[in-house]
């Protein structure tokens, strides 16, 4: 088989966009029914849990990809192992590619003009995610963006796809169907091209019939996409508005400004307030999920997100950080480098997460921080990250010395 197909980006997008509308079809119809959730926990934590809605979803994105995209690489958050072969994709290929030719999304000059209107603006971004640290030069991502306009086709056999198929699976359990979201991350060269975070409901009234999709290509900008559903769930609308990229903030108040911070609910939460109360915040904003976070970010709600604990897994930051970049906002680990997702590495994230919504809010917030703590931000990241683990390690001692007590009792 030859490695030398290309990949038309706008074709893809469509694909992703339809795809994740499709597969959580089957989440809006339980939900819309009352259905309850088969839970399964996965680790020693009591929020990491999956429910069978999990496995259905990738069974179907995983499945589409794979036939219509065979060089590419699909890591999804389940092993497909675990995935019990009587669970069937709820889409097929050749129907997915009769919605995407019936209800084209994006078309390539959308995209080019997109780009071309962005271009110096993209120069400029670049320049400041340079200035953070020489590591990105080594992005290929904004290796391209120095070199070329754009160009909308890439190689297959380049594509690595980042997949959670349900984030927020312990909200859902919950019944807050708001924080759930689907996840598709792509990336060429361990560094995201395309980003596609949909939230089957969007949270207003009529939240059954409607989802929203977010959909960044960093250099044409990030778009967002209202699915309006009728009530069968298979016939629908889709309509597109293109987001702005945010402002620059050159001449922010240093001493004045207050920014609006994205928070999580997080063990060792306490340890990261400190920090997050360094920046003198108007408010702080709890948020649950790892894209909703993003989505908060990209909707204008925070300006500025950090999380020193080790947590976050590639497949929960690569579309995110996507809609992110495609906005012109800043991540870095706690060293200021970019994320680089690679295949072959463990896909939790143990350097740290620094998100703003500019270069100049990420400074004053790097600055209220050190100034408060005397100590660097990766300092700040290695004392909280000990912490972390250290609490981590004290947990699971606990929860093995109360099932040896629960052996012993079940013996006696």
């Amino acid at each position: 088989m030859s490695s030398s197909k290309f990949v038309r980006l706008h074709d893809l997008m469509n694909t992703c966009v339809h795809l994740s509308q499709r597969a959580t079809n089957v989440l809006k119809q339980q939900v819309y029914h009352e259905n309850n959730f088969n839970i399964v926990q996965k680790g020693m934590c009591a929020n990491d849990v999956y429910t069978e809605l999990d496995l259905q979803i990738q069974k179907t994105i995983h499945y589409n990809l794979k036939q219509l995209y065979p060089r590419a690489k699909i890591i999804c958050e389940e092993e497909e192992s675990s995935i019990d072969e009587n669970i069937k994709p709820s889409i097929m290929p050749d129907e997915l590619l009769r919605m995407r030719n019936k209800q084209k999304i994006f078309s390539a000059d959308i995209l080019l003009n997109s780009a071309s209107v962005r271009r110096l603006q993209y120069l400029k971004y670049l320049e400041d995610l340079l200035s953070f640290n020489y590591d990105f030069l080594r992005a290929d991502d904004v290796k391209r963006g120095l070199d070329d306009i754009y160009n909308n086709e890439v190689l297959e056999k380049d594509l690595t796809f980042w997949i959670d198929p349900l984030d927020g699976s312990k909200g859902l359990v919950e019944g807050h169907t708001e924080h759930i979201t689907t996840i598709i991350g792509v990336c060429i060269k361990n560094r995201p091209i395309l980003g596609i975070v949909h939230k089957p409901f969007s949270g207003d009234a009529l939240s059954f019939q409607s989802g929203k999709s977010y959909v960044g290509l960093p250099q044409c900008g990030l778009f967002t996409v209202l699915q309006k559903i009728q009530t069968d769930f298979e016939n629908f609308e889709n309509f597109t508005l293109h987001v702005p990229p945010f402002s620059r903030d050159e001449n922010i108040d240093r001493h004045l400004f207050q920014p609006k911070i994205c928070g999580s609910h997080n063990r060792n939460q306490d340890e990261m307030d400190k920090l997050i109360y360094a920046t003198n915040p108007q408010r702080i904003e709890r948020v649950a999920g790892s894209a909703n976070k993003f989505v908060h970010m990209v909707e204008g709600q925070s300006d500025f997100y950090m999380n020193f604990v080790p947590g976050f897994k590639f497949w929960d930051m690569c579309g995110s950080e996507a809609i992110l970049a495609s906005r012109f906002g800043i991540l870095t680990d706690a060293q200021k480098r970019p994320i680089f997702y690679e295949p072959n590495m463990h896909p939790t994230i143990k350097d740290g997460l620094i998100a703003a919504k500019n270069k100049s809010i990420y400074k004053l917030c790097e600055h209220r921080i050190e100034r408060f703590t005397r100590m660097s931000l990766e300092q700040n990241h290695q004392r909280i990250q000990l912490q972390a683990l250290e609490s981590k390690r004290i947990r699971q001692e606990l929860q093995e010395l109360d099932q040896q007590q629960q052996n012993i009792k079940s013996l006696i």
